[in-house]
């Protein structure tokens, strides 16, 4: 399933999905952060832990996938695309930490 990271909000079902930082296994992890470098070459791996707790942070039932990734990029000083928050997100609404809503 396709998902509009422009109008797609995601809202925490769980207060675990925080807690557990995202499902991502390391080979997930290393695609997602060769995807991010392609468009940001200041992304380190070891950087994904901390973005992605804050991309967690900010999800707040009310900004979309693209809002939450800019508000972290630009407080981070990094470019971060919504597809690639979407990529960390998609195990999470499966596992049903997360749920997503189209506004």
């Amino acid at each position: 399933m396709q998902f509009n990271v422009e109008k797609t909000i995601p809202k925490i079902k769980s207060m675990e999905a925080k807690a557990m930082g995202g499902l991502l296994d390391y080979e997930d992890r290393w695609k997602l952060f060769v995807s991010m470098k392609k468009v940001d070459k200041d992304i380190n791996f070891y950087s994904l832990r901390p973005l992605t707790g804050e991309l967690l942070n900010f999800i707040d039932g009310k900004r979309t996938i693209k809002e939450i990734a800019d508000a972290v990029g630009y407080e981070y000083g990094v470019k971060i695309e919504g597809k690639d928050f979407l990529t960390f997100l998609l195990p999470l609404k499966e596992s049903g930490f997360i749920t997503f809503e189209i506004k």
